[in-house]
């Protein structure tokens, strides 16, 4: 857009173009425009963007060069519209709110989905404990094993299944809905 305003042959080197300056009488091109990076003045090295130039240009304020800019390129953005500061101000703590839950979603996310592979593992390691232990159906039904392996299988299969929920949880709603079931969650990790 720089090169498009100084309206001058500009002599090309690499991606940028070098103009005499419009600020001065100058002999040889040390304007240099690069629409990428803005523009620097190896005259008197100055430099900036595209907001600037314009400003200086034109000598107007900041707000008055993007005026003026989105005016002279026809560009699709609204100007007549004032500017509601206590607007910016809610949104910007709303946005600062919204990321402070996104941190601590992704926090409890994380940390209870290490919990529940430490409580698989565990859980594991108990029911092979107990299997191993059982030398006999009579070990079996006499000692009360029964119930506490029904109890162990019972939790890695649940364990299991919310492994599976917080693996396939890629978006934030997905996480946000694994949230709302927290309780029973963190029960089973106990």
């Amino acid at each position: 857009m720089l090169s498009i305003i100084c309206q001058k042959n500009g002599k090309k080197s690499g991606s940028n173009l070098f103009y005499k300056s419009p600020f001065r009488n100058e002999k040889t091109a040390s304007f240099c425009v690069n629409n990428q990076k803005g523009f620097h003045d190896y005259g008197d090295g100055w430099h900036g963007d595209i907001i600037s130039f314009v400003q200086e240009l034109y000598h107007i304020s900041p707000i008055d060069a993007a005026k003026t800019l989105i005016q002279d390129f026809s560009l699709p953005i609204k100007i007549e519209q004032k500017t509601d500061y206590k607007q910016i101000k809610t949104q910007r703590q709303k946005n600062l709110l919204n990321k402070k839950v996104r941190e601590a979603l992704d926090n409890w996310f994380n940390n209870t989905f290490i919990k529940l592979c430490d409580s698989n593992k565990m859980n594991r390691i108990c029911i092979d404990t107990l299997s191993n232990n059982i030398k006999n159906i009579t070990d079996f039904e006499n000692d009360g094993l029964t119930n506490a392996l029904q109890y162990l299988y019972n939790n890695q299969t649940a364990i299991n299944l919310w492994i599976d929920e917080f693996i396939n949880a890629t978006t934030e709603d997905e996480k946000i809905k694994l949230f709302r079931h927290r309780k029973e969650i963190e029960k089973i990790c106990q």
